[in-house]
């Protein structure tokens, strides 16, 4: 019985020692959250980039950055998806108020680029299928890359991209767009042996016909990447053209009508088309 009663003060104070290091902990614990403020961590593909005391002006940064590569497209055009390829979070975190980073370092991060883009100055003298054996670049791939650009019409001073900017973060694109377009007509050529050879004679004008095209078009950081055709509607038909053509090599007179009749189709006419994405007018060269 005296060696309870001994035992028992001993383990009173280990229990009184225990105790006051719990409550101590829990103060300790209590007063550093309540040195913690609420912060906003942003992370790319897994790994910190910043930590944000304000998620609004997070966000609105990011589909600020976002927007820049949507300024070209037309403006009635639809949008299916505006988003990062890189797996872009924001979540929310208890952090000391000091670990906040700059909204202007998070800024320069966004729109951070790991390589400029890569641009041709045009010299006198210059075409552009020279320009592409040239550099090894090719040419549809120029075309692309410069939608602007006239491929028959360059002038020295002209700047034509190669490579585009490769940006820190990469935004895909995907929108539909519909357009009016042109429906090339048929022409017939008719032999002649009246008409002295080399000479053209149009008998019947040709109308180009309209068509109303859907198009799915997929865009990465401004450039298109995929386009594919979701419907078409004929509007109007097109209307072929003769053309008679001359076979006539000297001025002898020729009794009767020996015609021959071939006909032909027109790869492409020349002329003005609604691109799909910016809705501007291009040139079309055929």
């Amino acid at each position: 019985m005296n060696f309870l009663k001994k035992l028992r003060i001993p383990v009173v104070i280990v229990v009184f020692i225990l105790s006051g290091m719990f409550i101590s902990k829990m103060a300790a614990d209590a007063y550093k959250e309540s040195l913690l403020v609420n912060g906003y961590q942003l992370t790319v593909d897994g790994q910190e980039w910043a930590i944000v005391e304000d998620k609004k002006a997070l966000t609105d940064m990011l589909d600020l950055y976002k927007s820049t590569y949507v300024k070209s497209v037309d403006i009635n055009a639809h949008f299916i998806s505006i988003e990062f390829t890189q797996n872009v979070e924001i979540t929310d975190v208890r952090v000391e108020k000091e670990v906040f980073t700059p909204m202007t370092k998070v800024e320069e991060m966004i729109y951070g680029v790991e390589a400029p883009a890569v641009y041709y100055t045009v010299v006198r003298g210059d075409s552009l299928s020279n320009i592409a054996i040239k550099h090894k670049v090719s040419l549809t791939k120029i075309i692309n890359l410069n939608p602007q650009l006239n491929p028959d019409k360059i002038w020295a001073g002209n700047k034509i991209l190669f490579e585009p900017m490769n940006p820190v973060l990469d935004v895909e694109v995907k929108l539909q767009s519909t357009v009016v377009e042109s429906i090339e007509y048929s022409t017939q050529y008719i032999k002649d042996k009246t008409i002295m050879q080399n000479i053209r004679v149009v008998v019947k004008k040709g109308v180009e016909g309209s068509k109303e095209v859907t198009y799915d078009i997929t865009m990465k950081n401004g450039y298109e990447t995929n386009t594919a055709v979701l419907k078409e509607t004929q509007l109007t038909a097109p209307t072929g053209s003769i053309v008679r053509v001359g076979t006539k090599r000297t001025l002898l007179r020729i009794s009767g009508s020996n015609f021959g009749v071939v006909t032909g189709r027109l790869s492409s006419n020349f002329g003005w088309r609604r691109d799909p994405i910016s809705g501007v007018r291009k040139f079309h060269s055929g």
